[in-house]
């Protein structure tokens, strides 16, 4: 199956982790980056005004591919902005997507994230993973969202390594 991932990461954690998913399942892979700088304030006016922020280059081809991974960090219980303008642009050329997250969770689940995709692209996903962060801290502040925030993926760490294995494990549980 020929895969494209295309990632937004604020902080790294879904860098890392689309980057390693890309090597173990032979993906293409693509970055969304903005024009401008992000700031805390920029994520909640753009969350709470449903904005679509300016991107350096919309992914092309996405069409030849079967399957069309995204990965982002979940904000204020919806998707990230900068990956939001990214679909907009593509959607009509996506045969078949799934969406993963690495974010905080120090707020509860994401529960609103399926409909979602399925509003801003038309169909459904054929998985999708709410990965939080929170549920790999071993710490007191478990739930504690200045916590969760400042916690960064280690290259070459066995919370990636599990984490990877999830995602291609359902990568290649999949048919075309």
């Amino acid at each position: 199956m020929k895969s494209l991932i295309i990632y937004y990461s604020h902080t790294g954690n879904n860098k890392m982790l689309a980057e390693e998913t890309a090597k173990k399942i032979g993906a293409e892979i693509v970055e969304v980056e903005e024009t401008e700088a992000r700031s805390h304030k920029r994520i909640v006016m753009d969350m709470l005004f449903n904005r679509y922020p300016e991107i350096k280059k919309i992914p092309q081809r996405v069409s030849e591919f079967d399957l069309v991974i995204f990965f982002s960090p979940i904000w204020m219980f919806g998707i990230a902005s900068p990956l939001r303008t990214c679909i907009r642009t593509i959607r009509n050329q996506i045969k078949k997507y799934s969406f993963v997250s690495l974010s905080g969770g120090a707020l509860g689940p994401n529960t609103r994230i399926s409909k979602e995709l399925v509003r801003r692209i038309g169909k459904n996903q054929a998985f999708l993973f709410d990965l939080n962060i929170s549920n790999f801290l071993i710490t007191e502040k478990k739930n504690d969202v200045n916590t969760t925030s400042a916690v960064r993926l280690e290259k070459d760490s066995k919370e990636l390594d599990s984490l990877v294995s999830i995602v291609t494990g359902a990568v290649n549980g999949l048919k075309v």
